[in-house]
């Protein structure tokens, strides 16, 4: 190989200059999880691995939460280092960046906020400008692979883009756009994690009947009667279509795809 040769790679590994690190187990029961997350998620991370929670402190004094430190092996108890690792980068991504909230744990996502990379910005009116959007996506991957015959932590990166639809179904509803088989995802506000990490949206079903402010929707477990503003259509090719072409009519929202496809190809 030319030694003038660049190699490339998505791969940024964490060097740990450890082989072992202490941490507090606690025995795990049921709804004990979400009960530290909602009491101590301020100052503690806290994840379940087997029959134990364990809970690390980025800030504030150690509680006594019934546990006991153990010493683990950063390689030999590889899924509790990996799941360390995640909420440790989390905390430190938003104690640096505090504007900046990411849309997932893991991956650990976030959206671009430079307005260059929304490549449709000056293709839409400015009423819709930043309310739709089809921008960057950054998303980190936690691995362990082989470097030398050493295994190595490290983030793969990865960059797509992606529709961005920030006006929920209530707004929707009162411009008359026809929800009526829409799919929807619904957006649930993650209990002590508002302006920490943005809510939760899951795709729940398909929208059957609309009642002033809620829909009926088709679920796996049923019909389910949501407040409007709680939906969000789902970012789908077809549902992002019909939208531009009833606020903008076809002919533009044809030239906001041919910006799209444009940029894929």
């Amino acid at each position: 190989m030319n030694n003038n040769t660049t190699c490339l790679t998505n791969f940024y590994p964490i060097n740990l200059e450890f082989d072992e690190y202490t941490i507090l187990q606690i025995p795990s029961k049921e709804g004990l999880l979400r009960e530290l997350r909602d009491k101590h998620n301020s100052t503690h991370s806290f994840f379940k691995h087997g029959d134990f929670i364990y809970a690390s402190n980025k800030e504030g004094e150690d509680l006594d939460f019934g546990g006991k430190i153990v010493t683990l092996s950063t390689i030999g108890d590889e899924k509790i280092t990996s799941s360390l690792i995640k909420h440790i980068f989390f905390r430190t991504f938003k104690d640096r960046f505090q504007t900046i909230v990411p849309t997932q744990f893991y991956p650990f996502r976030i959206i671009s906020r430079n307005r260059g990379d929304d490549i449709i910005y000056n293709a839409l009116p400015k009423p819709l400008q930043g309310h739709i959007a089809f921008k960057k996506q950054i998303d980190l991957h936690l691995r362990l692979i082989d470097i030398k015959g050493k295994p190595t932590f490290g983030f793969v990166i990865s960059i797509d883009r992606k529709w961005i639809f920030k006006i929920d179904c209530e707004v929707l509803q009162i411009e008359g756009f026809d929800l009526i088989g829409r799919e929807v995802l619904h957006s649930v506000e993650l209990p002590g994690l508002s302006g920490i990490l943005a809510p939760d949206q899951s795709f729940l079903g398909i929208i059957k009947e609309v009642q002033k402010s809620e829909a009926i929707v088709d679920t796996n477990e049923g019909d389910q009667r949501i407040p409007l503003n709680e939906l969000f259509i789902r970012k789908t090719t077809r549902n992002m279509k019909d939208y531009l072409t009833f606020k903008l009519g076809e002919n533009e929202s044809k030239k906001i795809f041919k910006i799209i496809s444009a940029k894929k190809e």
